[in-house]
């Protein structure tokens, strides 16, 4: 099973891949998460409750939660990040808060040395992050940063090609389709489309959910293969959706009960018989409706 997100098994086995979306030649930004504590929630709170209303989404950008804030520091050229606002969640003790706001553009998750700069540019993001929240956010005067993630939050790098592609467009229209592993309604999210802050494409689906077929997990051209994660063969838009982690979890959970399946039946993952596979995932408690 192919689950390192970059698709690297497939991609040295001979697999067909793309990287990124190729229409624009661009990979969605990845991002670093970090985590802050000493935060006094309430006063946070009540400076963020009242612009409820004002929250909202012009031409891909997003102005949400302390957009108003980020304005201030811009104006005062104290902001360059590529975001309009700040992606905020609480933690699990009532003063800690995760962050999701660091935005590094042009990353190829295959090469070690780009990786290396992201992770340099998104701890100097952390940093101005910090010295925004100290100077602009009430409650986080004493703010401390607990600790980044251990490594670069990636959103998108090669897409592994099978004889089916899923197209966004499934997504959107809510199919079902006959070989379901998985129901989701996560809507489409890329980030970055166009590049810029105003880059950002969203779509949200036009039905409660939409399934992704088993057909998505098996590569072209290689056999005793499977896909798991991000880099299932999908379009750019599509991945935009199923990229995020109950999707991403789900699909794991799929194709190892097909491996399994394929070696205690001996057959390829292309023979494995989808009602065997649906009855394991069934068993398994797995919502297919």
């Amino acid at each position: 099973i192919d689950a390192t997100g970059d698709g690297t098994v497939a991609y040295r086995a001979g697999a067909p891949c793309v990287f990124g979306d190729p229409e624009n030649n661009r990979v969605q930004p990845a991002s670093l998460f970090f985590r802050m504590n000493n935060v006094d929630t309430d006063r946070l709170k009540a400076e963020v409750e009242p612009h409820l209303p004002e929250f909202r989404r012009v031409n891909g950008v997003s102005y949400r939660c302390l957009h108003w804030r980020v304005a201030e520091a811009e104006a005062a050229g104290e902001w360059d990040l590529d975001r309009k606002s700040v992606n905020i969640w609480r933690s699990v003790e009532k003063d800690q808060w995760v962050v999701n706001c660091t935005r590094i553009h042009g990353v190829d998750p295959t090469n070690a040395e780009n990786l290396t700069a992201a992770e340099i540019e998104g701890r100097r993001q952390v940093e101005e992050l910090m010295h925004f929240f100290h100077k602009y956010v009430p409650g986080c005067e004493n703010a401390t940063l607990m600790g980044t993630g251990s490594t670069m939050g990636i959103r998108e790098s090669r897409h592994v090609h099978g004889d089916f592609i899923l197209p966004v467009q499934d997504l959107i229209d809510g199919k079902i389709p006959e070989d379901l592993i998985l129901l989701s309604a996560n809507s489409i999210d890329v980030h970055g489309a166009m590049g810029g802050p105003a880059g950002g494409l969203y779509m949200p689906i036009k039905k409660d959910m939409y399934g992704i077929p088993y057909r998505c997990l098996i590569p072209g051209g290689v056999g005793s293969l499977l896909l798991a994660g991000r880099c299932i063969s999908a379009d750019s838009a599509a991945a935009g959706a199923i990229r995020v982690m109950p999707p991403a979890m789900a699909l794991g959970q799929a194709s190892g009960i097909a491996a399994a399946l394929c070696l205690k039946n001996g057959i390829t993952p292309q023979a494995l018989d989808y009602a065997d596979l649906k009855k394991n995932l069934l068993e398994q408690k797995v919502y297919l409706g």
